[in-house]
Order: structure tokens, then C-alpha cells, then sequence
């Protein structure tokens, strides 16, 4: 059967309405692009929160590593977080790497920095892998019951080694890592 001018044309119509041109497809995208640029500067530029993490810490953290761009990155640890860096490093070279050490609870402020980075798990496990971290307040963690040594921070610790386990040591340290004997 042959097909009429008509039909053929009403084909070539119908292809045509179906598949939009590549100028439609380029067009859409860029008003997308557009409506989502002006979005987002919207949100960062209406939300405070925003600003401070791109001011404080990304831009502030961009600065640094190009100002310091030969220095190992323990030395940059040093330099960006001074007490924790040094209170973490202390105790990881006075405990073996199988110790287990209770932490301040986790509701403790302690007075290291302005970051409390020694007083975040998460911080601290980084940098005293492979020795395991518990809180103080964890009572249902099985950890509590192998710890062996004590962070003591800002005085914190003292009381704890007396309640928990009966051993008295003089407070003579802010910041240390004492060993627990029990028994």
C-alpha cells in the first residue's frame, strides 16, 4: 500500500512534534542551571551558618595549607590545635597501642581549646589508633570494663579512679594519663 502525500507529511509532522530540537534541550538546561545557581547563593547568602563554615574553616583552612605548604601535616596538627594536639600526643606516648582509656564523659567541657578536639572521640580514636577509646558514662559499653588507663582532663579523672575503682593518686596534673590497677 502505498502511502499519500498527506500521510507522509502527517508522519513527518508527527516526528517532529515528538522529539524537541537541540536548541530546546541546551535552553531548559541553562534556565535550570540558573534557577539553581540563584538558589544556592540565596541559602548561603541568607543563612548565617553558611558563611561562618566557608569564612571560618574553609577559607581559613585554605590559607594554611598554602602558607605551609612544606610542613608534615603532624606539624600542622600542632600549629591549628596546639593543647589538643599535644595532650593527644602525650597520651599516646605514655600508653601501649592495646590500651583502652576512659574519657571524660561526654557531657564534660573540658578547657583544652576552644575545640575540645582531645574531649571528641571520634578526633581523639584518629590520632590514638589503634588503642580504644571510652567514655566515661558509657555504662553499657563492654570497654568500660577492660579500660586500663585514664585521661585525666582539667582534673577530671581524679574522683572517677576513687569512685569507680578505689585508687587514690595525689592531683598533682591537670592534664595526664594515669594507668588503672585494678585489684
Amino acid at each position: 500500500m502505498a502511502k499519500t502525500k498527506k500521510q507522509k507529511k502527517s508522519i513527518k509532522t508527527e516526528k517532529k512534534s515528538v522529539s524537541p530540537g537541540k536548541f530546546s534541550r541546551w535552553f531548559t538546561n541553562i534556565i535550570v542551571i540558573f534557577i539553581t545557581v540563584i538558589a544556592l547563593y540565596l541559602l548561603v547568602s541568607s543563612v548565617p551558618g553558611f558563611l561562618t563554615l566557608k569564612d571560618n574553616f574553609v577559607m581559613a583552612n585554605l590559607k594554611f595549607i598554602v602558607g605551609w605548604p612544606s610542613l608534615p601535616v603532624e606539624e600542622k596538627w600542632k600549629i591549628k590545635f596546639p593543647n589538643d594536639f599535644s595532650y593527644i600526643h602525650f597520651v599516646k606516648t605514655n600508653t601501649p597501642d592495646s590500651a583502652v582509656i576512659v574519657m571524660p564523659p561526654n557531657s564534660f567541657q573540658s578547657q583544652l581549646s576552644s575545640s575540645n578536639g582531645a574531649q571528641n572521640k571520634i578526633w581523639a580514636e584518629y590520632f590514638l589508633y589503634p588503642r580504644k577509646l571510652v567514655y566515661a558514662d558509657e555504662n553499657d559499653n563492654p570497654l568500660l570494663e577492660q579500660a586500663n588507663y585514664i585521661m585525666i582532663v582539667n582534673y577530671w579523672g581524679y574522683d572517677y579512679l576513687k569512685e569507680k575503682y578505689g585508687i587514690v593518686i595525689p592531683m598533682t596534673a591537670p592534664y595526664t594519663v594515669a594507668p588503672i590497677r585494678k585489684g
